[in-house]
């Protein structure tokens, strides 16, 4: 959203002088029908050696009010060349929203910016007049208030202050059609709130490959849709202000086959007019056959039990010995006709090694199926997932020792004690399963510590989905011990 206000922010600007003068200017010549109806008002308006200033501007346009202290505008080797400083967005929806931008800095072709201003044209980014392009944003600083999390409790304010941000744009010939490299760096990046929990990233990098044009796309001239991200010096607080987790750094990547990104798009010009929830829908349908792949790491995570896990949750329990967690972590995974494979690996010192790897079918959303909802992800957010098998190994380093020192006893007497006693307090259906899950986890952890390390295999019956499974166990929980197969054994490798 902060990437579409600052481009918005520099075609609101670069409309200014239409309404005021009769002959034509450089600004009105690049951007002219950009934003029809725009209001726009200033208090000098000067132009020599062919750049444009403006100062004190205000434009009004779709409930949009831009703000800038100064303008200017000219070109650069046939590109426009958009300067402001001391801008300021607000929306007449959202009153507790602004947006304040130190510098703004905007290079790019005529023919850019007037197919970026209509939501509506299909963007053809090999045309002629397109060219590449560059913004650069300087002292960003974006204030909302958000909604409290229960009725009658009070609006969070939410600051994110960046130092820098840069997205650039670049194509490339691909036989008959073009490549597009879109690019975002960002420096410094922190989100304050005012229950002082918030984000901080020291810099962060993204940058997205993907066909030019429709006619690109479907020649198959083109590489993979490809998705690359990667940052350095994060840190997560809690409300309260305590660090709860910090990481060095990470890198993630996303390769998408071109072809199978053709359906996609297709799927999104065919729900045009559509509901946003209807044309998520059948583009998430559309990318499900396609061959994908997605790896990522994390190195130098540090988790902070003694932060992390509630004061109540943890009685009894000595607050010193929940020891920091440090550990990197991986993921790969894979995905070709619905099917997928996943693999998510971790190292933490002190602890010990874990591998868990997931097999699964994903078929299409329901025809029925309207739009999406985030109030459970898996039974209404996520597609139909068919699980044919959930492995985890555990190698121990230290992980056993230290439950036993935090509780005063090892893994297996735990789980006696909560066969006996722990398991009666929960309903009456779901005992006898809890039991052999107590009793089948305390063997796991103790196999770990055997050179071949532990295996738990979970299995579902592959007739029903997830989503039927779980709702199924809404209804009959007595079916858990048939609807989950569990086995415990050594790793064979």
């Amino acid at each position: 959203m902060r990437r579409t206000l600052l481009l918005r922010g520099a075609l609101l600007l670069g409309l200014a002088a239409a309404p005021a003068q009769a002959q034509e200017t450089l600004l009105t010549t690049i951007l002219k029908g950009a934003l029809p109806g725009a209001q726009v008002t200033w208090s000098e308006g000067v132009g020599e050696a062919g750049v444009e200033t403006y100062r004190d501007l205000f434009i009004l346009h779709d409930g949009v009010r831009t703000r800038a202290e100064q303008l200017r505008v000219g070109t650069v080797d046939g590109a426009a060349s958009i300067e402001a400083t001391g801008l300021v967005i607000n929306l007449d929806s959202d009153k507790r929203f602004a947006l304040e931008i130190g510098t703004l800095r905007l290079r790019a072709a005529p023919g850019l910016l007037a197919a970026v201003s209509d939501p509506s044209r299909l963007l053809d980014l090999c045309a002629t007049g397109i060219g590449d392009a560059a913004v650069e944003a300087g002292r960003v600083r974006l204030v909302r208030e958000l909604p409290p999390a229960a009725p009658g409790g009070r609006y969070v304010r939410s600051e994110t202050r960046i130092e820098r941000a840069e997205v650039s744009k670049a194509r490339r010939a691909t036989g008959s059609g073009c490549a597009v490299d879109l690019g975002l760096r960002v420096t410094d990046h922190q989100l304050v709130r005012s229950d002082q929990s918030g984000l901080s990233i020291i810099q962060y990098e993204t940058s997205l490959t993907l066909p030019g044009n429709l006619a690109t796309l479907a020649s198959g001239e083109v590489p993979d849709l490809l998705l690359t991200g990667l940052f350095g010096g994060a840190e997560y607080r809690l409300p309260g202000g305590a660090a709860a987790a910090t990481a060095r750094d990470g890198t993630a990547t996303l390769r998408i086959a071109s072809l199978g990104a053709t359906p996609a798009l297709t799927a999104l010009l065919r729900t045009r007019g559509g509901t946003a929830g209807e044309r998520v829908l059948a583009v998430i349908n559309a990318l499900i056959p396609a061959r994908a792949e997605l790896t990522g790491s994390v190195a130098g995570l540090i988790l902070k039990p003694e932060d992390l896990i509630p004061a109540k949750r943890a009685s009894g329990l000595s607050r010193g010995s929940l020891t920091n967690l440090i550990g990197d972590y991986r993921l790969s995974a894979q995905t070709e006709g619905g099917r997928i494979s996943a693999e998510i690996s971790s190292e933490v010192i002190g602890v010990g090694t874990t591998r868990f790897t997931l097999g699964a079918v994903v078929s299409p959303y329901p025809e029925t199926r309207a739009a999406l909802s985030w109030s459970d992800p898996i039974t209404e957010l996520a597609p139909p997932i068919r699980l044919s098998g959930v492995e985890v190994e555990q190698r121990d380093a230290g992980l056993l020792r230290a439950i036993e020192l935090i509780t005063g006893f090892p893994v297996s007497v735990l789980a006696a004690i909560y066969i006996e006693e722990g398991v009666n307090e929960e309903p009456e259906p779901w005992r006898p399963a809890l039991k052999r899950l107590a009793g089948d986890l305390a063997r796991f952890f103790l196999l770990s510590l055997e050179e071949r390390a532990g295996r738990l295999t979970l299995t579902t019956p592959t007739d029903l989905t997830l989503q039927e499974t779980i709702r199924l166990l809404a209804v009959k929980p007595e079916l858990a011990d048939q609807l989950y197969r569990i086995e415990v054994g050594p790793a064979t490798d």
